[in-house]
Order: structure tokens, then C-alpha cells, then sequence
């Protein structure tokens, strides 16, 4: 019986609280805030340079904030040095075209004459050889002329002649030599030689060329993007070479054509909300709020785990203003456009209203209880959006 008169009473005081809650008193928007998330501000586009060498830095670096194209040198390590290499492998590029290969079309063609003459030669001292083997007579006059004395010897030796087997082998290994300088001859002087060995030639000097070319690229510090450089460490007077150590910061290269934030999303419940309908906000004290768009989401590592980060961006009206907040993090809001206009009520203001609603079934459950016939659209950190 006791327990069921508190039920009767309890039942009364929260119907009691149920009708005396009234939502007209609460504004309606079409958005709602759903929570204040630190957010890193940064331009689209950043790179750290380190210092790829210890030496000299020559800077040419114009006024602060001065937007320079992609590809402008805005550094160098020993310049003259540089100049001087860039200077001799267009030199060799120079010289490969009116000199060297001229002169190689001319030695090969030197090369080919040569052997075919060898080759005359060498063809008619074996046709001798076979016609001296063939004719006895004549082997007998080849073989007196080929009387040798042996060193240390006070008196010729013994006269021996060379037999017509002898002849013939001679005959024969100028003929393989004559095989041998045909075949060269296949090649040598041809325009696959040619074409061959000013590839050779090509090669060399693209092989200087390419190593010229990586010592450009790290010691000529040049912009990878169209963007602003702005160095680390403090400038040196009167415009002096800057002595740096082996990978020191040296700049920051930033493109501020547009400027962007990024914000975790750790909540499951925003995780499922349209992307497109979220924007993230800056009021600062004092000034205009800035309203950044939904660009994109991306995972990123974050302490050893992934974690989902909305990117959004500022336009370009707004980007002059946002410029002072890159760098570092600002507290934003991050706001959802609802679908429709809505009662945006603080959590405390209902659940002081009804605990007992709330507690034991739940915010969706809870705001029909309380608001018979309302819908909660939105859940934020400290304001629900409820369509009475």
C-alpha cells in the first residue's frame, strides 16, 4: 500500500513537471553547437626545411609575407661553386655536339679503313702462301729465305727449309685472321656503331649531368610550391652568408592561398552525421565569427593510434582574418546545420525538470516524456535541438 501511493505521488509530481515545462521560452535555430574542440589552424600547404650540409647559407629572401612562385632559389650553399659546375656540364653538352661527335663519326670511319686495308694485306699474303705451297719451285725460294741464325752462334745452322705443310698452315691462319676482321667489319663503321657508341657518349654526360643536378637540388634551396618563406633562425646583418649546421630548421615555406583546421572526431554520434552539414566556428572576443567548411576527413596517428580528423577550410573572405590563428590551437565550435528548425534547450534545464526521465530511459526517450510529441534531432555536449 505505501509503495503504491510514492508511485501515485511520484507519478503526479513528474506530470506535474511535465506539464509546466514549457519550450516557447527557448529560441529557435536552424543550427546547433555541438561541442568546443580544440582545432589545429594551419595553411593548406607547410614545409619544415632542414639544413641538408654544415656551411655558408646565401639567402635571397625578399620582405616578410611576399608570395614567391614555385621553383624560386632562395638560398644556396657556396654559389660559386655552383655556378661553376652548372657552367662546366653545359660546357660538356656544348662541346658533345660540335665537337665530340663530329670527331667520333671520324674515328670510326678511321678505324674502318684501317681494317679493310689490314684486311687487303692480309689476304694477299695468303693468296701468296697458297700459290708458294702449290708450286714447288717457288717453296724452294720462300725456303731459302727463311734461313735463320740462333743467337750466340758463331755460324749459320743447318739450311732447313719450310715445307709445303708449313706454308699451308700459315696460308691457313691468315685466313682465320681474314674471318676475324670480316666480322669486325660487319660492325665497324656502320650506323649501328655509330648509333652505339654516341650513345656511350650520351650516357657519360647524362651521368654529370644528373650529379650536377642532385647537388643543385640540395645545396639551391628553391620552393616546391608557390608560397611564403619565413626563416627560423635569426637573420644575418647586412645581408651575410648564414653559417648553419647539418640539419637545422631553417624555414618554414607556407602557401596561405587558403587556411584550414582540423578537428578529431571521437564521438561515435558526430562520426554518423552527414559531413557536409558540419562546420566549425571561431568567435573570438570582439570580432567576427569565422566559419570554416567540411573539406574532407582523413586518419591520422595520433599517440600510437588512429584517429578520424575532420579537415575544414575558411573561404577566401575569411582568410586574411584567420591568418593569425595559424600556427597553434584555438578553441572552436563545432556546429551542426540542422534540417529543420529546432528548440535548442540546455541538458541541465531537462533533466532538472524530470531526473527520473532521463536517467532510466535515456535522452530520445527522456524529451518525449517530458515534451510529449517532441523529436530530438540533435545531441550536443551541453544543448539538445528538439522539434516540439
Amino acid at each position: 500500500m505505501r509503495l503504491a501511493t510514492l508511485a501515485t505521488l511520484s507519478c503526479a509530481f513528474v506530470t506535474a513537471a511535465f506539464a509546466t515545462f514549457d519550450v516557447s521560452r527557448y529560441p529557435t535555430a536552424s543550427e546547433l553547437v555541438l561541442a568546443q574542440l580544440p582545432a589545429d589552424v594551419h595553411p593548406i600547404r607547410s614545409v619544415r626545411v632542414k639544413s641538408p650540409t654544415e656551411g655558408l647559407l646565401t639567402l635571397h629572401l625578399p620582405a616578410a609575407g611576399t608570395r614567391l612562385p614555385e621553383g624560386t632559389i632562395w638560398g644556396e650553399f657556396d654559389p660559386e661553386r655552383l655556378q661553376l659546375e652548372s657552367e662546366a656540364v653545359a660546357l660538356a653538352r656544348t662541346l658533345l655536339t660540335e665537337k665530340e661527335t663530329p670527331k667520333l663519326r671520324l674515328d670510326l670511319a678511321r678505324t674502318a679503313a684501317e681494317l679493310a686495308e689490314r684486311r687487303a694485306e692480309l689476304e694477299r699474303q695468303a693468296g701468296m702462301l697458297t700459290r708458294i705451297a702449290e708450286d714447288p719451285t717457288l717453296a724452294e725460294l720462300y725456303a731459302s729465305e727463311s734461313l735463320m741464325t740462333a743467337p750466340g752462334e758463331s755460324k749459320p745452322p743447318a739450311k732447313s727449309a719450310l715445307g709445303t705443310q708449313e706454308i699451308t698452315a700459315l696460308a691457313t691462319r691468315l685466313r682465320t685472321q681474314l674471318a676475324l676482321i670480316d666480322d669486325v667489319l660487319l660492325y665497324a663503321g656502320t650506323p649501328r656503331e655509330n648509333e652505339l657508341e654516341q650513345r656511350a657518349l650520351e650516357l657519360k654526360l647524362k651521368a654529370q649531368e644528373i650529379e650536377v643536378a642532385q647537388r643543385l637540388g640540395e645545396f639551391r634551396l628553391a620552393l616546391p610550391f608557390d608560397g611564403e618563406v619565413s626563416l627560423i633562425p635569426p637573420p644575418p646583418a647586412n645581408g651575410k652568408p648564414l653559417r648553419v649546421p647539418l640539419g637545422a630548421d631553417l624555414a618554414l615555406i607556407q602557401d596561405f592561398s587558403a587556411i584550414q583546421a582540423r578537428v578529431p572526431i571521437r564521438r561515435t554520434e558526430w562520426r554518423v552525421i552527414d559531413p557536409s552539414q558540419l562546420q566549425l566556428r571561431y568567435a573570438g572576443r570582439g570580432r567576427k565569427p569565422l566559419t570554416s567548411s567540411f573539406q574532407r576527413s582523413l586518419v591520422q596517428e595520433t599517440s600510437g593510434r588512429e584517429e578520424l580528423v575532420y579537415v575544414f577550410q575558411f573561404p577566401e573572405i575569411h582568410r586574411a582574418a584567420a591568418r593569425p590563428l595559424t600556427g597553434g590551437q584555438v578553441m572552436m565550435q563545432l556546429v551542426l546545420n540542422l534540417n529543420e528548425p529546432a528548440r535548442i534547450i540546455p541538458k541541465i534545464d531537462l533533466i532538472l525538470a524530470a531526473p527520473a526521465a532521463f536517467r532510466d530511459a535515456g535522452w530520445e526517450a527522456g524529451v518525449a516524456a517530458v515534451i510529449p510529441g517532441a523529436r530530438l534531432l540533435a545531441l550536443g555536449e551541453t544543448h539538445l535541438a528538439i522539434s516540439p
